[in-house]
């Protein structure tokens, strides 16, 4: 399957319809903004220039109800076609920056997440309108399918988790990587591709034991005492200088408190936790999580907090 150079110069997004098997769509840059759609599983191909100004299509989302209706995201901002392609509306009202991804809710075709080089912006109305939802530098991100609250978002710097539509906004790790891209398993794990650093995983539940390490040698660990009644003590050790952040969870992935998180030369060290949540309250007992995040690896485990 290929698309000549007489379609497209540049390619950049590539996307299957959800509704149709034999439909695909590419965007990229020929002179404007551009996009090409095969019905034919890619034998043939049809160009449209959403845009009447020279840009890039960095992303298309498809409603997963109706092969109709098309957005393209990009330079200098989003387009959507009704009619498969044949005319081409803007639809950026309320937005700032690039689109580098979009994403329609599997539930609800009019709400619609892009992310930009500005932010997370959320549209209730198919794009007619949208909304500033905080994060920023926004490179990819995805939907929860059975939720509009969630929100994961690859960043500049590191992947980003909301379960409130935007308004607040918790740091999943990786803050000084450079995210590109950003994939899931469902039910298993995320999976994200740096800049320069590789690709990580994490286990989407969060008290699965998970470690993505890119060097294993580089970094150790060890908890004791677990269980614990009062306080417990990390120890390891770092082969090379970083940002190290650890965080505690409740069973329901709930993030309980931010125990560390700094910058640190290597060598040995040993950080104590004492039951304690962010707000200097006693935790009840039960089994929490902890997770590791470094510059070489990120690793989790469960605590057993005794009454």
């Amino acid at each position: 399957m290929t698309i000549d150079d007489d379609h497209m110069a540049d390619g950049g997004v590539l996307a299957a319809d959800p509704n149709n098997d034999s439909i695909f769509w590419s965007g990229g840059k020929w002179y404007y903004m551009s996009a090409c759609v095969s019905t034919d599983e890619g034998w043939t191909w049809n160009r449209y220039n959403p845009s009447p100004y020279e840009g890039w299509a960095y992303t298309i989302a498809i409603d997963p109800t109706s092969s109709n209706t098309v957005y393209v995201g990009g330079i200098p901002c989003i387009y959507r076609t009704t009619d498969f392609g044949q005319t081409w509306d803007s639809c950026s009202i309320g937005m700032t920056g690039y689109a580098y991804d979009m994403a329609i809710h599997p539930l609800d075709p009019d709400f619609i997440v892009a992310g930009t080089c500005d932010g997370i912006f959320i549209s209730s109305d198919a794009g007619g309108t949208w909304a500033a939802r905080g994060c920023s530098n926004v490179n990819a991100l995805l939907l929860n399918p059975l939720s509009k609250d969630t929100i994961i978002a690859a960043t500049d710097n590191g992947v980003w988790r909301t379960e409130d539509q935007g308004i607040t906004w918790l740091n999943m790790g990786l803050d000084s990587q450079y995210v590109r891209s950003l994939e899931i398993n469902p039910d298993t794990y995320y999976y994200v591709g740096t800049y320069g650093s590789g690709v990580f995983r994490w286990a989407i539940n969060v008290g699965t034991k998970e470690r993505a390490d890119m060097n294993p040698a580089r970094f150790t660990i060890s908890v004791h005492p677990n269980p614990f009644s009062r306080a417990t003590c990390f120890t390891y050790t770092l082969s090379s200088p970083g940002n190290v952040r650890l965080s505690i969870y409740d069973v329901t992935g709930r993030h309980v408190h931010t125990v560390l998180d700094v910058y640190q030369n290597s060598g040995q060290y040993t950080i104590q936790w004492n039951g304690q949540d962010v707000h200097g309250d006693g935790c009840v007992p039960g089994i929490y999580f902890y997770r590791w995040t470094t510059k070489q690896a990120i690793e989790s485990g469960s605590l057993i907090l005794s009454p």
